[in-house]
């Protein structure tokens, strides 16, 4: 039951990450790279850094970069949850 209820969750995780809205685009310092992780939440990334914007702890940050800087954009729980996953 173990394994059937771990592959399941493994499909889970596969499918949000194959889901997700993912921008690219150029600029002169580089490509930057945007995905939306859930409601307010996003990865921005940009000159091999990770920027982990407002994780509220609903969204699913497994398979992403571990942040080297979080920005908190906004004091309501839906921009930083106190359970479930974090970012790095």
């Amino acid at each position: 039951m173990k394994i059937v209820s771990g592959l399941l969750l493994a499909g889970v995780v596969l499918l949000a990450q194959a889901s997700r809205p993912v921008e690219e685009f150029k600029t002169s310092a580089g490509t930057v790279k945007i995905t939306v992780v859930r409601h307010a939440s996003m990865l921005l990334e940009a000159g091999g850094k990770a920027i982990h914007v407002d994780p509220w702890s609903q969204g699913i940050f497994d398979g992403l970069p571990k942040a080297d800087l979080i920005l908190i954009t906004d004091i309501h729980p839906d921009h930083l949850g106190s359970e479930g996953h974090r970012p790095g």
